[in-house]
């Protein structure tokens, strides 16, 4: 379970495995861990934060809306599919539309320095990369989680 939560589209209890009639039960063995942890981030803040400006995006409005109607069809009509692509999302489905931000101006995304030359020189890298860094500039889970560490850095006391 994340410590932020965002809208997702497949984010309804009925998308996991708990809600499957022969789902494995929870392990039983109890974990040790050895670490020093660090010290505890301002999680509440930074939720809620999050939640505030994920509820007026108009993206994430959408996100939560898709997740409650795909949802509703699952419950609906449950029944196994093939793993194949072409089952889960096409270009007209209601999960591949609307869920796409305008390009981020918060942040600039490009590719590494080192790996320009050899980019320039592959077409396939070069049409890779281009799309790349389009899906990280539109994608608006990147964006929320550079606002996250933008507030996370505003929240935290200066020394």
């Amino acid at each position: 379970m994340p410590d932020i939560r965002l809208p997702d589209l497949y984010g309804g209890e009925v998308f996991h495995e708990v809600a499957r009639p022969h789902a494995f039960p929870n392990d039983s063995v109890s974990k040790k861990t050895f670490f020093k942890p660090l010290p505890s981030l301002p999680i509440q803040e930074l939720n809620k934060l999050s939640l505030e400006r994920s509820r007026r995006l108009p993206v994430f409005k959408r996100i939560a809306w898709l997740e409650a109607q795909l949802a509703q069809e699952e419950r609906a009509s449950y029944q196994p599919v093939t793993l194949k692509w072409e089952n889960f999302v096409s270009d007209g489905s209601p999960a591949a539309t609307g869920t796409r931000s305008k390009p981020s101006s918060l942040y600039e995304v490009s590719s590494p320095e080192f790996n320009r030359t050899r980019i320039e020189m592959d077409s396939y890298l070069k049409e890779f990369t281009r799309l790349w860094m389009t899906n990280l500039k539109e994608d608006p889970y990147v964006e929320e989680a550079f606002r996250i560490a933008c507030d996370y850095i505003q929240l935290k006391p200066i020394k």
